[in-house]
């Protein structure tokens, strides 16, 4: 999370971009090492010149195990939307315009494109080189008025020395409801990922879809993430997930890229059950 410009105070969320802080918050996730990272730079590198399309779980497979588990927390989703909307005022779902792989996975007619992806039409001009812009479903775990209280931690301008510091989530943040709190420990807030699945824009294991205004800081090689579906879990979900840097999380997204088959997809569907129960990042 970027320092806030115009003000330090003790309500604001503590970013974590300096060594000491990030030292400790990081000490139980697998960071990547510069000479790891120079390694997946290589081979990425390499894979953007000869492109294959890496083969995971089948997309039947995906789409058949993500509406079991759709029907079978259909239920206790409708309790968390209750208890979301009983918590704090606003919607019970998370909104918001993610890319995914930057090949169309099928044709929509335009009624149907309209309404999927509406006011994302701009961003998907501007960004369909490297991803394709969707909507992205998860529970509000943030007060609806949290970019009005605090608008300097969205402004996503940053500079390659604060790249290498980049965290995104930090315990306590003020943003995060009571509820909210309670859903991101126990990974909850991402059960409503399972309808991107059922749509096609994302897969259960994949790299995590991002927003449009931090792709102008990809470098190059980092850009092969985009060549495969978005998932709700990956390799940076079972390494840490919120104490890991920016460049250790896309780090993670690329090397699953160059690892992608269904036997890793299996693999990590399964440690993410015990990073879930440890709840290790998730804040």
């Amino acid at each position: 999370m970027k320092e806030p410009r115009s003000r330090q105070s003790q309500s604001s969320p503590r970013p974590l971009t300096t060594p000491a802080a990030a030292a400790t918050q990081t000490e139980q996730a697998c960071r990547i090492s510069q000479h790891e990272r120079a390694r997946i730079k290589k081979q990425a590198l390499a894979a953007l010149r000869r492109p294959r399309q890496p083969q995971g779980l089948p997309a039947i497979v995906d789409w058949l195990l993500a509406a079991c588990l759709f029907l079978l927390t259909a239920p206790l989703m409708l309790v968390i939307a209750l208890l979301i909307r009983l918590d704090s005022p606003g919607p019970a779902l998370f909104r918001q315009i993610r890319l995914t792989e930057n090949r169309r996975q099928g044709k929509h007619s335009p009624r149907q494109e309209g309404k999927r992806h509406g006011h994302a039409r701009h961003e998907r001009r501007q960004h369909d080189t490297l991803g394709r812009p969707f909507v992205f479903y998860k529970f509000r775990t943030m007060y609806q008025n949290a970019q009005e209280l605090y608008p300097e931690l969205y402004d996503y301008t940053y500079t390659a020395e604060e790249l290498q510091t980049l965290y995104f989530k930090t315990p306590n943040d003020p943003r995060v409801t009571r509820v909210g709190r309670f859903l991101r420990k126990t990974s909850l807030d991402e059960l409503p990922n399972l309808l991107n699945v059922l749509t096609g824009d994302m897969a259960l294991v994949g790299p995590r879809p991002e927003i449009p205004e931090m792709v102008p800081s990809y470098e190059p090689w980092q850009h092969l993430k985009f060549q495969v579906k978005s998932g709700i879990t990956g390799y940076a979900q079972i390494n840490g997930r919120g104490l890991l840097s920016f460049q250790d999380t896309v780090s993670y997204d690329v090397q699953y890229v160059l690892d992608k088959s269904w036997r890793t997809d299996l693999w990590v569907l399964g440690k993410t059950l015990s990073s879930v129960v440890r709840s290790l990042g998730a804040f």
